[in-house]
């Protein structure tokens, strides 16, 4: 292993860095209603990467939307027990 300081793995180091520097929707100037198509996009990324959405390999219309209700099924079900309080 590597002695000696640490490099930064960005191209500027985190003390030339800005403190102000934030990235959130307030911070852009965006409205709440902004972060919506975020959200929508976000959801459906997570159904095609953990969910199997990105291919559907069930036959015929009535199979392929089973398919699709049982993903989304699973994926609230997850989002609901993440969200659950303690």
């Amino acid at each position: 292993m590597r002695q000696g300081p640490r490099r930064p793995r960005h191209g500027v180091p985190q003390e030339e860095r800005s403190e102000g520097r934030r990235h959130g929707p307030q911070q852009l100037g965006l409205s709440p209603a902004a972060e919506l198509p975020r959200g929508i996009e976000a959801g459906i990324s997570c159904l095609k990467r953990a969910y199997g959405l990105a291919r559907c390999t069930w036959r015929g219309l009535v199979r392929f939307k089973a398919c699709v209700w049982s993903s989304v099924v699973a994926y609230n079900l997850a989002l609901f027990a993440r969200l659950r309080p303690a």
